[in-house]
């Protein structure tokens, strides 16, 4: 690997535990946050806020789950492994995740009442479908790199 794409992996790695870290925090509060952000939105009722907690828990989970993945691929990717079957099935994690959250947030357009939502739905699921896209595509490298191995 050459020293920038070194440095750039390092400091990619370093964000990822920021963001790791800075959801954790978000996912600590969110009750606190969500209640003060209703009350001063005006559309506070305990039935909202139950709903949208859960909405948020659900998916905050989720989201927390695909960066860590992202930082073991990232890892292995570090250690000059890209193409082995542990990424191949943390691809496949991280596209099942994303496809679950794009379902959570379809489901979820009458009680969130936002275009958000809506974009929020987009967005993962294309992350979720390019995942799987990126699994496969790491799988059929994996089989190539192993059948040229033999041939040498």
């Amino acid at each position: 690997m050459k020293l920038v794409e070194i440095i750039n992996s390092k400091i990619m790695e370093k964000i990822l535990y920021l963001i790791f870290i800075g959801g954790c925090l978000i996912f600590l509060t969110l009750p606190f946050c969500l209640k003060w952000y209703l009350e001063f939105s005006n559309i506070y009722t305990t039935s909202s806020y139950i709903k949208i907690l859960i909405i948020l828990y659900t998916s905050g989970i989720l989201a927390l789950g695909i960066v860590y993945y992202t930082i073991k691929l990232l890892k292995n990717v570090n250690k000059n492994k890209p193409f082995i079957k542990e990424n191949v099935k943390i691809l496949k994690y991280i596209s099942i995740f994303c496809l679950i959250i794009a379902l959570i947030y379809i489901i979820s357009i009458p009680i969130m009442k936002s275009v958000f939502t809506i974009i929020l739905f987009m967005i993962f699921t294309i992350m979720g479908f390019m995942c799987n896209v990126l699994s496969t595509l790491f799988d059929k490298a994996i089989e190539y790199k192993e059948e040229n191995e033999l041939t040498i």
